[in-house]
């Protein structure tokens, strides 16, 4: 498990294929013995890695087979960390923090057209699933994770009102466990225009 936790944590680092390197050997040998949890635990991170290295559609195709196989097979929690981070996903494509490589962008330009058409409504539909969980609890970080990110998601459709009441629940619980990062994440992205 240990390795698996290590790819990840290169992946979000931005060292993409050393974070995928670190995850193949463990993810085949558990995907050979059915250890599910190789699964739930490796399956976010190469998705993630695959939108990094700038497979956008493949990325997203393969975290909501991820989602599928966990809705049947696994437990509501796992299913439920990959419905935030394929939201979460979506959100960056939406509204990038930083512009992708051109080349990337006309790779991936269908994909981009039908997720600037329906990438909104699908992650709010995504977070609010995963809102329903009770391992989320509504004075727990992970609420207040979806709660941000909702809030997000309203304000790129103009709909403030939704905004700014996701913004004020999420804050709340985030001020309460002093999660910063948290706290930075809703700033920014209330003060955004």
């Amino acid at each position: 498990m240990g390795l698996e936790i290590k790819g990840f944590a290169q992946i979000v680092s931005g060292n993409v294929s050393e974070g995928m390197k670190l995850l193949a050997d463990p993810r085949r040998r558990g995907l050979a013995n059915e250890f599910m949890f190789a699964r739930s635990l490796t399956d976010p991170a190469v998705a993630l890695g695959m939108v990094l290295e700038g497979d956008f559609s493949g990325g997203v195709r393969f975290l909501e087979r991820s989602i599928e196989h966990q809705s049947k097979f696994e437990t509501n929690t796992n299913r439920d960390f990959s419905r935030i981070l394929l939201a979460e996903i979506y959100i960056e494509l939406l509204a990038p923090k930083r512009r992708a490589p051109i080349l990337v962008v006309l790779r991936n330009l269908p994909f981009l057209v039908k997720a600037s058409l329906t990438g909104r409504k699908t992650a709010i539909a995504l977070l609010l699933e995963a809102r329903l969980n009770p391992m989320f609890s509504e004075v727990g970080y992970h609420r207040a994770r979806i709660d941000a990110d909702l809030a997000i998601l309203y304000k790129l459709a103009k709909r403030t009102h939704e905004a700014d009441n996701y913004f004020r629940q999420a804050r709340v619980v985030a001020e309460k466990l002093g999660a910063k990062g948290l706290l930075a994440k809703i700033d920014a992205a209330s003060a955004s225009a």
